[in-house]
């Protein structure tokens, strides 16, 4: 019976409120007894959680808050930068304990919340995303929710129609055909300094992470370019070929992307300066 509660939390999230359980027909003797055996266990004072599941979730629990911003947006599996703080969504007033570090998100948000959820729903996760992060990656994030399918664009607009500001600046600069966050982020860099490129255009026969103009190709390597020397052998005789047709190629790591992006933006910069990218075929 124990497993059968906590497999009934799982289904719910990985949470619950203990006034759900029993209103499910969960007595609290069953409750004291799966967590007594393991199956269960407490997450504050209102709140329990199926063994196993994830800690922040439980951390969020027995705080009475929720997991958002980029926390709840990693959970989601969207690509967000990672900087190794909790935030959560707080009622007013709240006073976090410090322990583990934390960024605390509140305010207006589009839809309503159960008092089960440990989490945000994706929506609102992207609203507290937009104000706290910086632009390229808050665009970033939202290019990864729209490649995933877990929001469309068509939601995006309504939802920036009525919240404004920074969330429909981010949504007005958010395109899901990138395939990795630092074509997003070199995208929206580039922007600011005036120059476009089009994400994942098809270029002999295979896609080609940004094109700049007609001729200048950026291409940005994830984990897998170096991890299989296949992939990587394949991805290099596609620049080759991509040179023999009159394109200037620029590869760069996307680890370059966020730790040495001046150098890289003034390299394309200069590139396009010199006409690089108009060249006739």
């Amino acid at each position: 019976m124990e497993i059968e509660i906590a497999a009934l939390i799982r289904a719910g999230g990985g949470v619950m409120h203990r006034s759900s359980l029993r209103a499910v027909g969960v007595s609290p003797y069953r409750i004291r007894a799966a967590i007594e055996a393991g199956a269960v266990v407490r997450a504050g004072r209102a709140r329990v959680a199926a063994s196993g599941t994830h800690p922040d979730l439980v951390v969020a629990a027995e705080l009475g808050a929720r997991l958002s911003c980029i926390t709840a947006a990693r959970h989601r599996g969207l690509w967000v930068r990672n900087d190794h703080r909790l935030h959560l969504s707080v009622r007013p007033g709240f006073r976090s304990r410090g322990d583990p570090p934390t960024v605390l998100h509140w305010g207006r948000v589009p839809v309503p919340v159960g008092r089960d959820a440990a989490m945000e729903p994706v929506h609102n996760t992207l609203v507290h995303l937009a104000a706290c992060q910086p632009r390229d990656y808050a665009v970033a994030a939202f290019d990864s929710a729209l490649r995933t399918g877990a929001v469309s664009y068509e939601e995006l607009r309504q939802l920036a129609g009525v919240l404004r500001g920074r969330f429909a600046e981010v949504v007005a600069l958010a395109d899901g055909r990138a395939d990795a966050g630092g074509e997003s982020l070199a995208r929206v860099r580039l922007g600011a300094r005036g120059l476009v490129m089009i994400p994942q255009v098809v270029l002999d026969g295979h896609p080609v992470d940004g094109l700049i103009g007609c001729r200048l190709v950026i291409q940005i390597d994830g984990f897998e370019f170096h991890k299989d020397p296949s992939r990587r052998a394949r991805d290099l005789a596609q620049d080759r070929r991509l040179a023999l047709r009159g394109y200037t190629v620029f590869r760069y790591p996307s680890r370059a992307i966020e730790e040495r992006w001046p150098a890289i933006e003034d390299e394309i910069a200069e590139a396009v300066g010199l006409g690089l990218h108009e060249r006739d075929r």
